[in-house]
């Protein structure tokens, strides 16, 4: 009889990897597509229909971790979760002034860039600067976590969250304006 997966075990212990904000995603994705292929429900056809639903339920499991583990954002905020940090609860004093202050900074960039090609060149000028924000932010909310430093973690979660909205934001705009949204 097959053991099948648990929803008592972490993400990272379902995916076979350190609970780290560091990971390896090639790893991952190949220990997932390789999970996927020996719990998928189809591989349980022809057996009992509780063996059925444990692999649907184990499927299921794995995709919410791949999906997870695999974004940089979600597995910030499971990882400040399993700590017992909820991140939907947020404060001023969480975010702290100088995240609100350099949102404003940045939203005025974005609400001021001229029309036309000079606008588009502004823009991607902006989307690598966000870009290298958010690549920073992660390698210190990386660091933070390590120290388990939980209240500067949650902290750099949230600006996280901003700096990939606005990425988002940003790709919109030059979709806008290149006629493709």
């Amino acid at each position: 009889m097959t053991k099948f997966l648990s929803s008592d075990q972490n993400y990272f212990s379902l995916l076979e990897i350190s609970c780290d904000f560091e990971v390896d995603l090639e790893a991952v994705r190949e220990t997932f597509l390789s999970l996927q292929r020996k719990f998928h429900p189809d591989q349980f056809s022809a057996s009992d229909e509780s063996e059925q639903l444990a692999a649907l339920h184990s499927s299921s499991l794995l995709n919410d971790a791949y999906e997870t583990i695999s974004s940089p954002l979600k597995r910030a905020a499971y990882l400040l979760g399993l700590s017992g940090i909820d991140v939907e609860q947020t404060s001023q004093k969480d975010l702290g002034m100088e995240l609100l202050m350099e949102q404003m900074e940045l939203r005025e960039v974005l609400g001021s860039l001229p029309d036309g090609e000079q606008g588009l060149e502004e823009l991607e000028t902006l989307q690598n600067v966000v870009s290298e924000k958010v690549a920073s932010c992660q390698l210190e909310f990386g660091k933070a976590l390590a120290k388990n430093d939980l209240l500067g973690s949650k902290r750099l979660y949230h600006k996280l969250q901003f700096l990939i909205k606005l990425t988002t934001e940003i790709t919109e705009d030059e979709d806008r304006r290149l006629g493709l949204g």
